[in-house]
């Protein structure tokens, strides 16, 4: 259940009345983007179901309930940030509702504050796909149909520097070719909420790995004439499926290829992201070139997509003399 829907249910599921008409509620889901409404889905969804199982309000909810849903998280193993996001959701439910959040509260800030000191904040990344082992994965896809699509789409999200979700929602008509190589328009994005959308460059290379003809031969071979840029393919792997491709399908090629390449390590569909972010880096490219590809309008948040390129790159001992 979304934020939009949530103000019409209770933890028991009790109609509270059309709170929201049709127009509104049209509104308030364009207000987010569909990863966060599913985000908002699934931890309102999860708060519900635990307020369901001790008898508690879910809406509206006491800042007790909601501290003592915190804490039950973090017992079950929820980092930090994942709690803050459930608590995120809760938040939305009670605003579009009309009502005080209570999350606000004292004793919800303090039972967060405890989480952060007891657990730690440090986000588990997930492993740069630099370009040798992006070469490793181009390798181990195959020939058929699924092969080509996995192929433009590592080599896509690679080289534009792109959020799985990015690539998931990218149409036919947001790519133009050009002699040079591929225009790419990203629409909207985690960071441009409302949609003025960016332009990626994609640079043909005339190489066996080039990523503009990778794109060129999975539109080709696929017969792609409008909607999604990436389709789903069937278990054969050569019958193309209408349904759109999703950010999880990404992550999981990644998953599945890097395992086929025999790489060790966490990849997914982050690892293309950060591992443009760590090669481009390491070849020295200008920050505001990487920043401007990747859609970073933070500089520090960019650098949070580096892997230690620039450990190695800026050799401290030889300088040192050692």
């Amino acid at each position: 259940m979304n934020a939009a829907t949530a103000i019409t249910t209770t933890s028991t599921s009790n109609e509270l009345g059309p709170v929201l008409e049709d127009s509104v509620r049209r509104y308030v889901r364009a207000s987010a983007s569909e990863a966060t409404i599913d985000a908002y889905r699934a931890d309102w969804s999860c708060f519900t179901t635990w307020c369901d199982e001790l008898g508690r309000d879910a809406l509206p909810a006491s800042p007790e309930t909601v501290a003592l849903f915190a804490a039950a998280r973090a017992d079950a193993g929820d980092r930090p940030v994942t709690v803050e996001r459930r608590l995120a959701a809760i938040a939305k439910a009670h605003t579009v509702a009309g009502v005080d959040s209570p999350t606000r509260a004292t004793v919800v800030r303090e039972t967060m504050k405890g989480i952060r000191r007891a657990i730690g904040t440090a986000a588990k990344k997930k492993d740069a796909l630099v370009t040798p082992r992006l070469l490793a994965l181009l390798n181990a896809a195959g020939d058929d149909l699924r092969g080509l699509r996995d192929r433009a789409v590592l080599s896509l999200g690679f080289v534009g520097g792109l959020r799985r979700s990015e690539i998931a929602a990218l149409e036919l008509g947001d790519v133009r070719f050009a002699d040079a190589g591929a225009l790419v328009t990203i629409r909207r994005s985690k960071t441009d909420q409302e949609g003025e959308g960016r332009m990626v460059e994609i640079a043909a290379t005339g190489s066996e790995t080039c990523p503009v003809s990778a794109l060129r031969t999975w539109i080709e071979a696929a017969g792609l004439e409008a909607g999604a840029l990436f389709r789903e393919i069937d278990r054969g792997g050569n019958r193309l499926e209408e349904g759109r491709m999703s950010d999880r399908a990404v992550a999981r090629t990644v998953q599945r290829l890097a395992k086929a390449a025999g790489l060790a390590g966490d990849f997914g569909g982050h690892s293309l992201r950060a591992g443009f972010a760590t090669s481009a880096v390491g070849a020295g490219v200008a920050r505001e070139l990487v920043m401007r590809q990747g859609g970073w309008k933070s500089e520090n948040v960019m650098r949070g997509y580096v892997r230690a390129a620039e450990t190695f790159r800026l050799n401290y001992s030889a300088a040192l003399g050692l």
